[in-house]
């Protein structure tokens, strides 16, 4: 055993040389004042620090050489780098450090407790008036005392309290959980997916790189969100949130906020109707979202009408939000010149997106949505929606509920999707799709694709050369005016080919091919119909609104009014009706293939 004491002046300190030498084992270390720099290794050592800011240095290691060493800071803000051993380690007075960051494994220190701590280069270490610790690059748990504490994770997925006191607190690489506790604190999540809680006081939360989520809590609190998708929740009282990069999710919370999204394509959360929040955007697509609010009404005069959504709603003033998601209840949301995406939420809606290709999203409730100009897209969502696509060539979606959905000017696609559905296309040549249920669908003006899909369906071509596909069920399709091919296809369906040279074919089932006037099929080359193939004995030539009253009937050749004459022209049935006595045909149309044995009879005609 040896006593070593030095000057008032910065020693340093060295037994190292006495390692494994009997009789320098077991040293006393008395430094005195000074900045001094003691280093002790093997043995039962107790060093007294003295005035001053000291660096004591343990240098035992696990394996190695140990002792349990009793260390005094005394005065002045010491370091002392803990080694192996169950030392008892006492800062004495103003702020000292432990630095564990040489330990194998990962460490527990608890600075509010006089028990020993556990884990590592930690373990069995009893830590009087310490204030702060350096851990280890493990994933360790840190907690500190009612004073302020500078608590360092390093790597590994740390967790780490502050308690009491302002405390400054950074995890450093990996994935680390932190807890400022009461009072002013500093957070660092460092690199790595982090997780920070200010809880109370008005602390300053930073997350640095990776996907991290930051929570401030009580008192006027500053996130900033760094690289990464981050969540940040700015809680109670005045807060200012930045989320820098990355798409991140910003709330202010309770409290006049302040918050900006940063680079990226974040969603900023507006929840209070009357505290005065500044909200930007910032650069990216953002989303301004009044999704927990009872209602919000938003008119175009909101929009600055060149690239960005502004104004101000309630109290709150926003800029730099090109989206928008509405609130619980019954919102109007109008968009300005850009593309915008505006979505209603809960509630009946009515959202219109003004000029600019834009995506309106109805959500539940019975909402209206209009595209107006630009190319937009449209989603209903649930229950009954109003959709008008506008001019230009709109994609409209009506989703769940008895719809109505309307193209309107352009070469639109228009689906009903789930339930009874009202469609039209307006003008251009359009798309209908009916989805399931019993729908009703228009094509329009121009040349339009019509399909009914499943249910019992009701399709018009309207003007134009048009497409119409029953589906499954017992549809209803009318061609309308010009050339119109109609497939029935599933079920027992009605054809009408309406006027112009139109082809049809029935499909499967007991379908009816109907001709309401005599200028349904024309006597002129490319002016007759053809009804593609007939089942002899299933369906049915339904004639009964030509001549109301006349009597008609097969023949071989024209001997009147009623006479319905077959000839056989190259395979193909040629069907002439005659409803007024002269020797010239009133409608002729052509049946390409007969199904079945033998030719028409009457049964095969609804007269």
């Amino acid at each position: 055993m040896s006593d070593i004491i030095g000057t008032n002046g910065a020693n340093s300190l060295d037994d190292a040389f006495s390692f494994g030498l009997p009789g320098f084992r077991n040293d006393r270390v008395a430094a005195l004042g000074g900045n001094d720099t003691i280093t002790i290794t093997d043995g039962n050592d107790t060093v007294f620090g003295g005035t001053g800011h000291d660096r004591i240095v343990d240098a035992a290691l696990a394996g190695f050489v140990s002792g349990d060493d009793q260390i005094f800071g005394e005065a002045g803000n010491d370091t002392i780098v803990a080694g192996a051993g169950r030392d008892t380690i006492n800062g004495g007075a103003d702020s000292d450090t432990v630095d564990y960051s040489r330990s194998e494994a990962a460490i527990t220190v608890n600075l509010g407790s006089g028990a020993a701590q556990s884990g590592g280069l930690a373990a069995g270490d009893r830590l009087i008036s310490i204030e702060n610790v350096t851990a280890s690059g493990f994933g360790d748990q840190l907690i500190g005392s009612g004073v302020a504490n500078r608590l360092l994770g390093l790597g590994g997925n740390d967790r780490i309290s502050g308690l009491g006191g302002n405390d400054l607190i950074d995890g450093g690489s990996g994935n680390d959980t932190i807890l400022g506790g009461t009072e002013n604190d500093g957070l660092t999540g460092g690199s790595g997916n982090d997780r920070l809680f200010g809880e109370s006081g008005a602390d300053t939360l930073s997350g640095g790189d990776g996907t991290d989520a930051l929570s401030g809590g009580t008192g006027n609190d500053q996130l900033a969100g760094g690289t990464g998708n981050d969540q940040l929740a700015g809680g109670e009282n005045d807060d200012l949130l930045s989320g820098d990069a990355g798409n991140d999710a910003l709330s202010g919370g309770a409290g006049n906020d302040t918050v900006d999204g940063g680079s990226g394509n974040d969603v900023v959360q507006l929840e209070s109707r009357t505290e005065a929040d500044r909200l930007e955007g910032g650069a990216g697509i953002d989303t301004l979202s009044f999704a927990s609010l009872p209602a919000v009404f938003l008119p175009p005069g909101v929009f600055n009408g060149i690239d960005l959504v502004s104004g101000r709603s309630f109290a709150t003033s926003y800029h730099g939000f090109e989206n928008v998601l509405g609130s619980s209840g019954a919102d109007a949301i109008s968009g300005d010149a850009l593309s915008n995406r505006l979505e209603g939420g809960a509630g009946g809606d009515r959202i219109d997106g003004r000029a600019g290709a834009d995506v309106l999203v109805g959500g539940s409730g019975a909402d209206t949505l209009a595209g107006s100009a630009g190319a937009d897209t449209l989603f209903g969502g649930s229950e009954g929606d109003r959709l008008s696509g506008g001019t230009e060539a709109d994609r409209l979606e009506g989703e769940a509920g008895a719809d109505r959905v309307s193209g309107d000017a352009g070469h639109d696609s228009v689906f009903g999707g789930l339930d009874n559905d009202t469609l039209s296309g307006g003008t251009g040549n359009d798309l209908l799709s009916g989805g399931s249920g019993a729908d009703l669908a228009r094509g329009d003006a121009g040349d339009d694709r019509v399909f009914g899909d499943g249910g019992a369906d009701a399709l018009f071509g309207d003007a134009g050369a048009d497409q119409l596909s029953g589906g499954t069920d017992n549809d209803r399709l009318d061609g309308g005016s010009e050339n119109d091919l109609l497939r029935g296809e599933d079920g027992a369906d009605v054809l009408i080919g309406g006027t112009g040279a139109d082809t049809m074919e029935g499909g499967a089932g007991a379908d009816t091919f109907v001709f309401l006037t005599t200028a349904d099929s024309l006597n002129s080359v490319g002016g007759s119909d053809h009804i593609t193939r007939f089942e002899l004995g299933q369906d049915r030539i339904d004639l009964s609104a030509l001549a109301p009253g006349a009597e008609f009937h097969l023949a071989l050749v024209a001997d009147g009014a009623g006479a319905v004459v077959t000839n056989v022209v190259n395979g193909a049935t040629v069907v002439s009706v005659f409803t007024d006595a002269d020797a010239a045909p009133d409608l002729v149309f052509q049946i390409d293939a007969l199904v079945g044995t033998g030719g028409l009879t009457e049964a095969d005609f609804l007269f």
